[in-house]
């Protein structure tokens, strides 16, 4: 037996695609929706059976469905959920895909929604529907942060989905997601536009892989991360602990304290090899 009815996801592009993707391989509801702005997509998505029911009308599109998916950049999901407060049961589950938590909690409790905070830890830089697929969350760590008033039951069903999508479901509060993601995500991509940033278009050609490899993630949507980055304050305080070891770093190199670099470098390649 499917385990919800009808299932509608607000943005079929690389998470939501994905998301449709395996929940129709694996059956987990009778029904998929997807809600599409742009009518060629929407065609596409249609064609490639990558959803059963295309809609270009909110309304419309979550109609009849239990659960609501909402893949969409972080300001966007906010706006959709005063919209989806207008128009969906009471009863239908919320659930987004944000990257931050905390604000997108905070606006749900106030509306009163049946809303569920999940943030899967799987994707690329790339965007769109062209670079969904199958099987993305196999062994990816997907964090559920409910709060107070986050229905049990709701969790419950949201839990049981990520875990037939084959994830491990960690829960952790929206405070706590945004303060450890900030370290582990949001950090890493400021580095990266930073990084790229600083270096001298001239000097770019004498790039290897080291450079690539190390700013693969400045490729990503600048629109996406704006949004992610100005909706987690504690990005901050990331900030304050890298800017302390480049002090370190450079106080180091300022003063010829080699073996005091050698010990900092294996130090950061032992943390490194424990992320495997």
């Amino acid at each position: 037996m499917p385990l919800f009815n009808r299932i509608t996801i607000i943005g079929v592009g690389l998470i939501g695609g994905s998301l449709a993707k395996d929940i129709k391989k694996k059956k987990l509801c009778n029904k998929l929706a997807g809600f599409f702005r742009n009518k060629h997509k929407l065609n596409k998505a249609i064609r490639e059976k990558i959803v059963d029911i295309g809609c270009s009308d909110l309304k419309e599109s979550i109609k009849n469905s239990d659960l609501v998916i909402l893949a969409l950049p972080i300001n966007h999901i906010i706006r959709t959920m005063f919209e989806i407060k207008k128009i969906a049961d009471s009863k239908t589950i919320i659930m987004d895909v944000g990257s931050t938590k905390n604000k997108i909690a905070q606006v749900a409790d106030k509306l009163g929604l049946n809303f569920v905070g999940t943030h899967p830890l799987a994707g690329s830089e790339k965007k769109g529907i062209d670079f969904s697929a199958e099987r993305l969350f196999d062994n990816s760590k997907v964090i559920i942060t409910p709060t107070k008033k986050t229905n049990k039951k709701a969790i419950r069903k949201v839990k049981t989905l990520w875990e037939k999508l084959n994830a491990n479901v960690i829960t952790l509060s929206p405070q706590q997601h945004d303060k450890i993601i900030s370290f582990t995500s949001h950090l890493p991509h400021l580095v990266s536009f930073s990084l790229i940033n600083s270096i001298p278009q001239k000097f770019l050609p004498f790039g290897a892989s080291g450079l690539k490899d190390t700013t693969r993630i400045a490729l990503s949507d600048a629109e996406i991360w704006s949004d992610i980055f100005l909706n987690n304050k504690e990005l901050l305080k990331s900030l304050d602990a890298l800017r302390k070891e480049l002090g370190e770093m450079a106080r180091l190199i300022k003063t010829n304290k080699r073996n005091n670099l050698i010990q900092n470098i294996n130090k950061a390649r032992n943390k490194r090899k424990s992320i495997e």
